[in-house]
């Protein structure tokens, strides 16, 4: 089981993952500067209205004035498009 939850410890990675694991944070910062959020690392967030809902995110975001929760972050990386266009950001009105 925990070779399937980390698969860095596996002697053997599919290009696909590792170029995730390698562009996730690059994906990240680039997302921070261009919607001007600072996200913050999340682990294990467990919904309070729903306690059998969670989720596992990359990053989150807050509001400012309340310090309550803004957005949840999900990155990914898709290696089969690697080739066909350039990363663009696009910023997204909240």
């Amino acid at each position: 089981m925990k070779q399937l939850i980390y698969m860095k410890e596996r002697s053997y990675v599919p290009k696909s993952i590792q170029y995730g694991y390698d562009n996730e944070s690059l994906a990240i910062d680039s997302y921070s500067q261009s919607q001007e959020v600072n996200i913050k690392k999340s682990g294990l967030r467990i919904s309070q209205e729903y306690p059998f809902i969670g989720c596992s995110s990359d990053g989150i975001t807050y509001k400012e004035d309340t310090n309550t929760l803004k957005n949840v972050i999900e990155i990914k990386c898709p290696y089969r498009i690697l080739r066909l266009m350039n990363l663009k950001i696009v910023k997204i009105s909240t």
